[in-house]
């Protein structure tokens, strides 16, 4: 099994990334005290540039290796402190990042220009190590329980579903199955909601989460108290979900999203769309297509 993650690198103009800035050369026998003045009197922070590295080196045309300084933002360099002038006599324009990289690739792709700083996230930490054994392992059985889920609808609801399961990852307990989602649905509603086209999959097991929110559904000790919908559960599914069940997830606040195939009509997550990616969402999830061997 293989779990191949949907991401979606931001795609920025070079004016977004870059900026112009003002380099000097310094002698190596000066440069830590060079680097320090500079750093009390003229910080980089102060532009919105510390990400970036003060000094580098780099080689000349006639291959010398030098060292240069980062003075400041080529707008600002008039506006420099005086005591610092002195050590800006052979200073270049150069191009450097104005905003931190978010991956390992941009960090890549920026310091080829200027070299910066990278501190990933856990996220990203956790994708540039890649999925654990014991990772795939969980999504290997609860994807046999999302299979189980698709019969037991047919036989219990008369119903073709593609069967999908939301779990809590801190106990790793079942929370909700489409199935006992509709069953209760069915129950309090009747046997006609069985066929609402907004009940989809995922949109049904959002709503077997939120009956249990209410307190319709015993908890049984899954989730803790005043739980908001789905916050840090993870959803598996057998189909990858439409445009409005993945915006669903996004309101229901949806950890992680796991699909065996993709749909080929609607698929909102990777086929037509990656919505979870959309820069302007105030939640975003991780998703993974499940490849089986």
């Amino acid at each position: 099994m293989k779990l191949i993650e949907i991401t979606d690198q931001r795609k920025l103009e070079d004016d977004e990334i870059y900026t112009t800035a003002i380099a000097c050369e310094v002698e190596p026998k000066q440069a830590s005290t060079i680097l320090e003045k500079f750093c009390i009197l003229l910080p980089l922070q102060q532009y919105g540039l510390g990400h970036l590295k003060r000094m580098r080196r780099y080689e000349n045309d006639k291959g010398n290796t030098l060292l240069e300084i980062l003075v400041c933002p080529e707008k600002y360099f008039e506006q420099i402190p005086l005591e610092l002038l002195n050590y800006c006599n052979k200073k270049n324009i150069v191009k450097v990042s104005k905003i931190p990289a978010l991956n390992k690739n941009e960090f890549e792709e920026f310091g080829r220009i200027w070299p910066s700083s990278y501190r990933p996230n856990l996220i990203e930490r956790d994708r540039e190590n890649g999925p654990t054994q014991e990772h795939i392992d969980n999504v290997k059985k609860y994807m046999k329980l999302v299979k189980e889920d698709t019969i037991r609808s047919e036989m219990e609801l008369k119903k073709s579903n593609n069967g999908g399961i939301i779990i809590n990852p801190v106990n790793g307990m079942v929370v909700m199955t489409s199935t006992n989602a509709y069953l209760h649905l069915k129950n309090i509603k009747g046997e006609k909601t069985l066929f609402n086209p907004i009940y989809t999959t995922a949109m049904i097991c959002i709503e077997g989460v939120s009956a249990m929110v209410r307190g319709e559904i015993d908890s049984n000790g899954i989730l803790p108290e005043d739980y908001y919908l789905c916050t840090g559960l993870d959803l598996y599914l057998h189909m990858e979900p439409d445009l409005m069940t993945s915006m669903a997830l996004v309101h229901s606040r949806i950890r992680n999203v796991y699909f065996l195939n993709e749909s080929f009509n609607d698929g909102a997550l990777k086929t037509f769309y990656k919505l979870h990616s959309l820069r302007s969402l105030n939640h975003k999830f991780r998703v993974f297509h499940v490849i089986e061997d």
